[in-house]
């Protein structure tokens, strides 16, 4: 019997038509880890039956949650920020292309997540109806990129085979971990910082479910309620600009380009930050850090509270269902 190993596993996207049609194409991403289950809790009965002992349980209602982390790459890019923020459009004739993400009104685009596992009889855990709920970018000093998607579905079920029959592999595609963000390239207020250690970006989605009454059913739908960019960005503490921003209550935007080679970028910028007023904490031995949690909102010229920018040599139609 041979031991079913996550190294050999495989995670496949595909676009979907709505929310209850498994897609029809996907492709295979690179990831970290990813935790997306089939769920129905079950609820306990608790009459009282002349003893301690509970009654027979009964089941909830059945859905499909959990994260997935992966590094940001030139090809995965575009394909995350569409089923994070959902508006999507591309440009250009021929390489390079370049592909806009932004908040959007309405719901987002589903997804089918397939998990391969490699058993003795290999099976392929589809996890249908999928949407990003929360969206999470870590920018840490070294200057890499980690996301990590909180996704909420209708169901899983398992098969034989993929949904896919021959899904484009990009898992090959090179990672943004190593390369750092240039410190021309790390922006706060329309200038370089140089100061910034950390930047943690969350956007919410806030997802609320649809349920209707019926013994033990799935979602009946996912809707999407108003988006909240927030987050927190972590400053060496060597001189007052950015407490001047705070106390003036100046809306600043955040930028951060990370550039593999010509025309194979991905840029991320936040508009109208207000920041919560924070003062730096001697907490160690260590340098002055000034900690900064801020929340977006939407840019009037931008029409949105924040753009994703990516340019490679993937089409539009790459990234469309």
């Amino acid at each position: 019997m041979a031991i079913p190993q996550g190294i050999d596993a495989l995670l496949t996207l595909g676009w979907q038509t709505d929310f209850d049609t498994i897609a029809a194409t996907g492709k295979i991403i690179a990831f970290l880890s990813e935790g997306i289950s089939g769920n129905q809790p079950l609820i306990p009965n608790q009459q009282t039956g002349g003893d301690a002992n509970s009654r027979a349980s009964i089941v909830g209602r059945s859905m499909a949650d959990g994260p997935i982390s992966c590094y940001l790459t030139v090809d995965n890019f575009p394909l995350i920020m569409k089923a994070a923020l959902g508006t999507f459009s591309s440009t250009g004739s021929g390489d390079p292309y370049t592909h806009t993400a932004k908040t959007t009104k309405g719901m987002l685009p589903f997804l089918t997540v397939e998990k391969f596992l490699d058993m003795d009889t290999d099976k392929y855990l589809q996890c249908i109806g999928e949407c990003v709920d929360t969206f999470d970018i870590t920018i840490e000093d070294q200057g890499y990129a980690t996301a990590k998607l909180g996704m909420k579905g209708k169901k899983t079920q398992y098969a034989d085979t993929s949904f896919d029959a021959s899904p484009v592999d990009i898992t090959d595609s090179p990672c943004f971990e190593f390369l750092q963000v240039a410190a021309a390239d790390a922006k706060f207020n329309g200038s370089a910082n140089a100061r910034i250690q950390k930047a943690d970006i969350k956007i919410a989605n806030n997802v609320t479910d649809v349920f209707v009454v019926g013994h033990g059913g799935p979602r009946l739908a996912l809707v999407r309620k108003r988006q909240v960019v927030s987050g927190t960005v972590d400053f060496i503490f060597d001189d007052m600009t950015v407490r001047d921003l705070i106390t003036a209550a100046t809306l600043v935007t955040m930028e951060f380009k990370m550039i593999q080679a010509t025309n194979r970028s991905a840029d991320l910028k936040i508009f109208d930050m207000r920041l919560e007023v924070n003062d730096p904490k001697i907490e160690n031995d260590g340098p002055l850090m000034l900690h900064v949690p801020f929340l977006a909102s939407k840019n009037t010229s931008a029409g949105t509270q924040i753009t994703a920018v990516g340019v490679n040599s993937r089409a539009g139609t790459f990234y469309a269902p």
